[in-house]
């Protein structure tokens, strides 16, 4: 959600911000751009995009990365953010860059969720441990897997966007282009 953004990050990390509406709601969308102008006291625009009629989550992924071509070309980094997800303490954003910069082989940091639907306790990392290797950097604790790329929520390299995101794909479908 965009108040537990604000709640856990620092405007000054962010040079752009894209909002993305998928539907009908454009009052949705003018309220997160209102919103997120004034956190970060209106140094920022954000841009918005709103996509009618509503066509899913790919298309929405589409549009913030050609958004990011146009509006903010020469970006490093993205930090990707569904409304859905609630952050409950300090986004790592700082320390999520500084392992990307140092790991040029890794595709995105992605920050761990709760399970969700048929998952157990542990959510997907929690149901496949073998399939994770614990990392230790500069006392940032992380997790390196192979298994796909995951966007809720995450940071990744900008020139990743270039790439395009499949038409009604989804992240596993990412993974394997």
């Amino acid at each position: 959600s965009i108040p537990s953004l604000i709640a856990n990050a620092k405007p000054e990390w962010f040079s752009s911000a894209f909002v993305v509406c998928d539907g009908d709601d454009e009052h949705h969308a003018i309220r997160a751009e209102i919103e997120l102008a004034d956190w970060f006291s209106h140094r920022i625009k954000p841009v918005g995009v709103t996509l009618k009629p509503r066509q899913g989550g790919a298309a929405a992924i589409d549009a913030a990365w050609k958004a990011l071509s146009v509006y903010a070309p020469g970006t490093d980094y993205v930090f990707h953010v569904e409304e859905d997800f609630t952050f409950r303490g300090r986004i790592p954003l700082p320390e999520m860059i500084a392992v990307l910069k140092e790991d040029p082989n890794l595709a995105n940091m992605v920050l761990r969720r709760g399970p969700h639907g048929a998952e157990g306790p542990g959510g997907y990392i929690g149901d496949d441990p073998q399939a994770h290797v614990q990392h230790l950097r500069d006392g940032i604790r992380y997790l390196v897997h192979d298994k796909g790329f995951w966007l809720n929520p995450c940071v990744y390299p900008a020139s990743i966007a270039a790439r395009g995101w499949p038409e009604h794909g989804h992240e596993h479908d990412f993974s394997a282009k």
